[in-house]
């Protein structure tokens, strides 16, 4: 993997949620969708998310320093470890708000609530504590590659953490990058890395985790200008 000089390799800054500013109940959260646009599941997450949009009345926010949560309502305990996937639910959120806006996100799933959408202030975090396994990772250049998500699974595989047993799962994410990279395209090469922690459901295809058993993810950026076009990478997680 590609070394850069100009930072140690160190757990990027993590935010939390302060001051709320938004608040905003959800009647059904909308997965990413990658159909056509002609067709109606596209439509309706374009209609869902103008909508939020509206509510969120973006204009009146700061440009930047926020954090994004949403709050998952499932209805049945086996949706908590089978589909509902939590970036997927993330990623047309930050996108279509405008990703600048936000260093941290977050995403749960709970049973038998209501979902919920907050924006806000986010405010520097602690480091993980003890009870948390990390990793950080300098992942190099080239992050629309291929080998930019061996990479990080194979920074996993050296780093010689077993597969955490079945159950629901806590993990946490943290990118320390140049702001000329737009954070929320990482996101989802980095979980695909994650399978020798997550699982690997499918063999023949490692970058395809069992990443369904997530019930909390939470993600930061850290912004640098001294590392160029590399990224580092922070990698938490937990059993839950």
């Amino acid at each position: 993997m590609e070394q850069t000089a100009e930072l140690p390799i160190s757990y990027p800054i993590r935010w939390k949620p302060g001051h709320v500013i938004r608040e905003i109940a959800v009647t059904k959260p909308l997965l990413a969708s990658w159909d056509a646009s002609h067709l109606p599941s596209q439509q309706r997450l374009q209609s869902y998310l103008a909508g939020l949009a509206d509510e969120a009345d973006l204009d009146s926010l700061p440009p930047d320093g926020l954090f994004l949560e949403l709050v998952v309502g499932v209805e049945r305990s086996e949706h908590l470890e089978r589909g509902h996937d939590l970036e997927n639910y993330l990623t047309p959120l930050a996108a279509h708000f405008g990703p600048n806006r936000f260093v941290h996100a977050r995403a749960v799933k709970c049973l038998h609530t209501g979902s919920m959408l907050r924006i806000g202030a986010a405010i520097i975090a602690d480091e993980l504590d003890s009870s948390w396994q990390r990793l950080a990772v300098d992942a190099g250049t080239g992050t629309s590659q291929k080998r930019w998500k061996e990479g990080i699974r194979d920074a996993l595989l050296a780093s010689g953490e077993r597969t955490l047993p079945p159950g629901p799962i806590a993990v946490d994410l943290a990118w320390r990058c140049g702001a000329h990279r737009n954070w929320v395209n990482l996101w989802k090469p980095t979980g695909d890395a994650m399978g020798p922690l997550l699982g690997e459901p499918q063999p023949s295809n490692p970058f395809n985790p069992a990443d369904d058993r997530i019930v909390e993810l939470t993600l930061h950026r850290e912004l640098t200008e001294n590392l160029g076009h590399y990224v580092h990478v922070g990698i938490g997680w937990q059993s839950r």
